[in-house]
């Protein structure tokens, strides 16, 4: 089978559902990814996990300890959240999923737990998240940076497993900061943070591609997940 022959396969496979040329997979391991995008027709391609078929979703937990100063309720009816996320992609932003009064307290850490669909941007490390928090009747008290974690291309990512907890990769200063990520613009100052936030992920696989919805913060050592609790 010639080259050209080889490549077409490849694509034919990953269009249909990778179960055109089951032979195809087991013949050459090394050439087939691990990871492709499907055409779902929508306004974004969803991504399948080859060797199992199934879609993954990347589950997300993020913590701060609790020495770390935050708005007190970090909700009200008043302000609305005082603890600000962002998901950021090639096309622009959009709320992050997180909900600031659903938390878990383990460890000395506040920690919450979201869940999002990967599609073709995820393969690429186009995706980043950023949070931040906002002290709008405490003059006192400086809002601090956004603080932004740049997920890294998904390529051959073992699902299930959690990444180490990582601090952010770059921050983003004032009101505006999060138009100043959208749109790219210089690289800003590095202030140092006390008591930073952390997040880990991993990538969980679904049969449905659609976002799942969390219940509780789960990991490898504790299998009865903490249930989230509304403050």
């Amino acid at each position: 089978m010639n080259r050209k022959v080889k490549t077409l396969a490849v694509i034919a496979a990953s269009v249909f559902g990778m179960s055109a040329f089951p032979g195809y997979a087991l013949e050459h391991p090394k050439e087939h990814p691990k990871y492709v995008s499907v055409k779902s027709g929508s306004y974004k391609d969803y991504v399948v996990h080859v060797p199992s078929k199934k879609w993954p979703q990347r589950q997300v937990q993020v913590r701060v300890s609790h020495h770390r100063k935050l708005p007190h309720p970090i909700s009200d009816q008043h302000h609305g959240d005082l603890l600000h996320t962002t998901d950021f992609f090639p096309e622009g932003c959009s709320s992050g999923s997180l909900v600031p009064s659903r938390y878990t307290e383990r460890d000395g850490y506040k920690m919450w737990q979201f869940t999002n669909t990967v599609d073709t941007d995820d393969l690429k490390g186009l995706k980043s998240f950023g949070v931040g928090v906002e002290f709008p009747d405490d003059a006192k008290v400086a809002s601090g940076p956004l603080e932004i974690f740049h997920y890294p291309p998904l390529i051959d990512t073992e699902p299930e497993k959690w990444t180490e907890w990582v601090k952010a990769g770059s921050q983003r200063h004032g009101e505006m900061g999060w138009w100043s990520e959208v749109h790219k613009q210089k690289s800003e100052s590095q202030y140092v943070v006390e008591h930073p936030f952390e997040i880990r992920w991993r990538f969980v696989l679904k049969d449905d591609p659609v976002r799942i919805l969390d219940d509780g913060i789960v990991d490898d050592e504790d299998a009865s997940p903490d249930t989230l609790r509304q403050f």
